[in-house]
């Protein structure tokens, strides 16, 4: 026996195995599945270089952070918005994506992000112009034409909402867990550069449901 082996067990006595642990799922940056209409992937991934919405070849790419929790917290909002937004900011999960946009699709979505900008500063320039008008800024008589004015930015504010939802988001999350995002926004075009998951709502490593 040399200095550095180990002394003999005594007889009858095994020599101890060493445990198997299982191992950690190591993150994969470019790991993605699709899920139905769903991308399925890790909470940072980097998506290939082909346009989300059409899989043509991209052109410009966003990297994007995303948070999500969980819908029964938007009741809360009932109480109080103050409640809803400490423990959303508490509960709420984050992914991290980066995506493709072909030229036509980009330069939609930068046009749409202008639109929105335009209607923001004219529904912010009629609000603020008309409560000063119906506070008689512009002399009397003018506080009828001063409340629609409000009204007409409200408006606007509105309709540049509305915009700014159709353009500014790329991807969407779905759900947000300990490993994993689903998001929506990918054409069916796109989506199939991924392997397929299980249709059902998966219960952990999505790896395990791929169909061969």
């Amino acid at each position: 026996m040399t200095p550095s082996e180990p002394p003999p067990l005594p007889p009858g006595k095994i020599s101890p195995q060493p445990l198997q642990y299982a191992s950690p799922v190591q993150p994969n940056a470019s790991a993605a599945w699709r899920q139905g209409k769903l991308l399925l992937a890790g909470r940072v991934v980097e998506l290939p270089d082909a346009c989300i919405r059409c899989n043509a070849p991209a052109v410009k790419r966003f990297r994007k952070d995303v948070y999500w929790h969980e819908p029964w917290l938007y009741a809360l909002v009932i109480p109080g918005i103050l409640i809803y937004a400490i423990l959303a900011m508490v509960l709420r999960k984050k992914a991290t994506y980066s995506c493709g946009l072909c030229a036509e699709h980009a330069k939609r979505r930068g046009t749409g992000l202008v639109v929105m900008w335009i209607l923001v500063a004219i529904g912010v320039a009629g609000v603020v112009g008309g409560i000063a008008g119906v506070n008689g800024a512009f002399g009397p008589g003018q506080q009828d034409l001063s409340l629609v004015a409000v009204l007409t930015g409200f408006l606007f504010l509105i309709i540049a909402v509305g915009v700014g939802l159709v353009n500014v988001p790329l991807l969407r999350p779905k759900k947000i867990d300990e490993q994993y995002a689903r998001y929506t926004g990918c054409s069916d075009a796109f989506l199939r550069n991924f392997p397929e998951a299980a249709p059902s709502p998966y219960t952990g490593d999505p790896r395990t449901n791929v169909e061969r």
